[in-house]
């Protein structure tokens, strides 16, 4: 049996013991959304503190390495949409081909 079908029959198992049916691409995306959130939650903090404030330049800082780390994932996904369709292909793996894209600044 493939790595591909143990994978998938392993997860089908846990989603009938847990009683959902998440598919694994959503189980998987879910910590890469949750990260590109925090950067939204950094913006609006900055347009809500005040420049005195003392943790302004430290959040200020923190937003701009969030939005490096959504630069990066936008620029990973769209790498795996250019060279990889192979594994778009494979029935056993449920990736959608629409991955979410997050504003740059």
């Amino acid at each position: 049996m493939c790595l591909c079908l143990c994978v998938f029959v392993y997860v089908k198992k846990c989603q009938s013991k847990m009683g959902h049916a998440m598919p694994l691409h959503a189980l998987l995306i879910k910590p890469v959304q949750r990260i590109l959130k925090y950067r939204l939650l950094l913006e609006d903090l900055v347009k809500r503190l005040s420049p005195e404030q003392s943790s302004f330049e430290t959040v200020k800082e923190a937003l701009q390495v969030m939005s490096r780390v959504a630069e990066r994932i936008n620029s990973f996904n769209e790498q795996v949409r250019l060279h990889s369709p192979i594994i778009f292909k494979n029935p056993f793996i449920s990736i959608p081909l629409d991955f979410p894209k997050v504003k740059s600044k």
